[in-house]
């Protein structure tokens, strides 16, 4: 890396080299600043580089953080985001946080982001494994990441993209609809115009901006966390679950059922009841509504440990549905 004298602009003397690591087998892939720092990502590895002294020094290294392409990394109102396949990370001036974990847990398991990066492609004696090069983007008025999963054709597996949201550090998952998305054809880099639109180029040299309207979908999807209430290990019933939502006074084409103790099959359905006249699909709603969803079988919810619901479009998902809160109404269990 070399850097220009002071107030010499574009000029770059040979003696002015700031090296950070030699021979290591990487290439230098990207430069971004950040807070007095310099982050020089390599296909593998990522150094930080100390600039607010006279003299640079090397601050931070950190392995398997590096970037394949340029294309993976950008700017935020926060810090640099990238991402590769080992996770979605974010420097924010003092450290590199992996926006995958919250807490102390996960929030995209180790095997979904891999499915959601790694292609396999065939060869005729066989299968390999084709590392993909996420597109990475911001949205600044709404504080939001886009990660796309391959600024080429990508895997044509689900999902296509990732949607990471810095206020309420949550994730969001997204498919092509195969008309006018254009994930599914070599793009460009995300770049923001003078207004802040994300936007791209693809090879049919017509720009792309990111719309994130609502419109009616044929797949949908949300799922909760296992809820324990905080007590883990202990025994609770749950007596009924409380949703508000709105479907714009559609036909809703949301059915919501559960699953218990860790269950990932959602075996469990709730009763006809408030706002939920033809379980499992909730009512249309026209303003905010109050579903009020009760166990069918009240045994299957009165001794467990936690709790997650799942709904889920079973055609087209009206563009007006929304959920406000869900609040469960539930009793602990003494310990035995």
């Amino acid at each position: 890396m070399i850097k220009s004298p002071v107030n010499r602009f574009d000029t770059f003397p040979s003696s002015s080299i700031v090296e950070a690591a030699i021979n290591d087998g990487e290439s230098i892939v990207a430069l971004e600043e950040f807070a007095d720092r310099i982050l020089q990502f390599k296909e593998q590895t990522l150094y930080i580089i100390n600039v607010s002294q006279d003299i640079e020094f090397l601050e931070d290294v950190h392995k398997y953080k590096g970037a394949l392409h340029p294309a993976s990394i950008c700017k935020t109102d926060y810090g640099i985001a990238w991402a590769n396949t080992q996770g979605c990370f974010l420097y924010d001036g003092k450290q590199v946080i992996n926006l995958l974990e919250k807490g102390g847990r996960r929030l995209i398991s180790e095997s979904d982001w891999e499915d959601f990066l790694v292609a396999d492609k065939s060869f005729g004696v066989g299968t390999v494994e084709t590392f993909l090069t996420p597109m990475v983007g911001f949205i600044p008025n709404k504080r939001q990441i886009v990660i796309y999963d391959d600024i080429t054709t990508g895997s044509s597996s689900e999902p296509r993209m990732y949607l990471y949201d810095i206020i309420t550090q949550s994730w969001a998952r997204g498919s092509d609809d195969g008309t006018n998305r254009q994930i599914d054809i070599i793009k460009t880099n995300f770049v923001n115009d003078w207004d802040g639109n994300l936007m791209y180029f693809h090879t049919d040299n017509i720009p792309v901006i990111w719309n994130d309207k609502q419109s009616a979908g044929q797949e949908f999807e949300f799922i909760t966390k296992d809820i324990d209430f905080g007590e883990p290990g202990r025994r609770k019933k749950v007596y009924k679950i409380l949703v508000t939502y709105d479907s714009g006074n559609a036909t809703n084409h949301v059915q919501v059922d559960y699953g218990v103790d860790g269950d990932t099959t959602f075996a469990y359905d709730f009763a006809n009841g408030t706002q939920i006249s033809s379980a499992p699909e909730l009512d249309a709603a026209n303003g905010w509504k109050v579903a009020e969803l009760k166990p069918d079988v009240a045994s299957e919810a009165s001794n467990i440990k936690s709790i997650r619901l799942r709904f889920a479009g079973d055609n087209a998902v009206p563009s007006g549905f929304k959920i406000n809160d869900i609040s469960i109404v539930y009793r602990m269990k003494p310990v035995n």
